[in-house]
C-alpha cells in the first residue's frame, strides 16, 4: 500500500511520478489522502480520473483508496464522489471522529449508500452503534446531526409544522 500525504494539493505531474514509481516497486494499493480537507467533489473527480489514468497506463492491477478530512465540511460528499468516480475503497469513521475537524462520517455514508441503492445492508442497529461510539469516545451527537441527532426528524416551526398540525385535524 502506498500513501501520499496532502495528495489533493500536489501537482498532477508530481503525483504521476510518485505513483508510477510506487507501482513499479510493487504497490498494489494507492491511498489518495485529502490530509487537510482541501478538496471539493469536482476536484475529487478530476484527481481520481487522473490517478486512474496513471494506474491504467501502468498495466498493473492496483486498487485506489480515498481518505478525506472534513476541514471544509466536504468529507462526506467527497467520499460519495470518490465512489462514483471509481475508487475501490473509501475511509470513514463513526461520527466522523478524527484529527482536527474529523473524517467522513461512516454512519452517514452508510445511510446515503443505502438510500442510493449502492449497498443492501441491514442498518437497523446503526443508531445503537452511533450512540455507543458517542459514549465510548465522549464525542456528543449534536442535536442537529443528520439521521441520528435528536432533532433529525423533529419539526416544530414554520410551514412543515403547520402542515403536520393540519393533517392531524
Amino acid at each position: 500500500c502506498y500513501v501520499t500525504e496532502d495528495t489533493t494539493r500536489a501537482q498532477p505531474d508530481t503525483l504521476e511520478r510518485l505513483y508510477t514509481t510506487a507501482i513499479e516497486a510493487g504497490a498494489k494499493r494507492i491511498v489518495i489522502a485529502d490530509t487537510v480537507g482541501h478538496a471539493t467533489p469536482i476536484g475529487v473527480r478530476a484527481l481520481l480520473k487522473h490517478i486512474m489514468r496513471v494506474v491504467k497506463k501502468s498495466g498493473a492491477d492496483v486498487k485506489i483508496d480515498w481518505h478525506g478530512h472534513s476541514d471544509r465540511g466536504l468529507a462526506l460528499p467527497n467520499c460519495m464522489m470518490a465512489l462514483a468516480t471509481g475508487a475501490d475503497r473509501i475511509h470513514a469513521t463513526a461520527l466522523g471522529v478524527g484529527e482536527r475537524c474529523g473524517n467522513a462520517q461512516m454512519d452517514l455514508l452508510l445511510v446515503n449508500l443505502r438510500l442510493e441503492g449502492l449497498i443492501d445492508r441491514d442498518l437497523s442497529r446503526l443508531g445503537d452503534y452511533v450512540r455507543k461510539v458517542s459514549e465510548a469516545t465522549r464525542v456528543p451527537i449534536p442535536f442537529s446531526y443528520p439521521v441520528f441527532g435528536e432533532d433529525a426528524f423533529r419539526t416544530s416551526t414554520g410551514v412543515h409544522a403547520a402542515a403536520i398540525l393540519k393533517a392531524r385535524r
